[in-house]
């Protein structure tokens, strides 16, 4: 009992000769920790934001069909921690608001490369599968009617 005593005023004496060090400059020092602590706590528990954003703009409803099918893609290829194809249909889907046959040749030849895709897991296997397959039909119909590509 006498050994835990003796213990914590040693603590508490090293604890107030460290306090009486800092001196003047620790409450600075605490007011510059707080901007950061705050800016974990929001990257803590703020919410994940869209992989894709949609490109403004008025665009054809089969458009909109690719576009949806390439934001569900990425998500689920940056779940598989397939960052380089989630980052091309993201461009892809970006060049689509500019322009919109350029993003759809791009948003084509990213789902050509993920149909090579191996993924451990078979069921996320199947859902890539099923998602590329929608981009792809997706991008044929739109591409068809703009006539870019002999599709079909």
């Amino acid at each position: 009992m006498l050994d835990l005593v003796i213990g914590l005023a040693a603590a508490l004496l090293v604890a107030v000769g460290v306090l009486i060090i800092a001196g003047p400059s620790l409450p600075r020092r605490l007011r510059a920790l707080a901007p950061l602590a705050r800016h974990l706590v929001e990257r803590l528990f703020a919410p994940a934001p869209p992989a894709l954003a949609a490109p403004s703009g008025d665009l054809h409803p089969t458009t909109l069909k690719a576009i949806a099918a390439a934001d569900e893609l990425a998500l689920l290829l940056r779940g598989q921690r397939e960052e380089a194809l989630a980052g091309e249909l993201r461009s892809a889907v970006r060049k689509i608001g500019s322009d919109e046959g350029r993003g759809l040749l791009a948003l084509h030849a990213a789902a050509r490369r993920v149909r090579g895709l191996h993924i451990g897991e078979a069921a996320a296997q199947e859902r890539v599968r099923q998602l590329a397959m929608r981009v792809r039909v997706a991008v044929a119909d739109r591409a068809e009617q703009l006539e870019l590509l002999p599709f079909r």
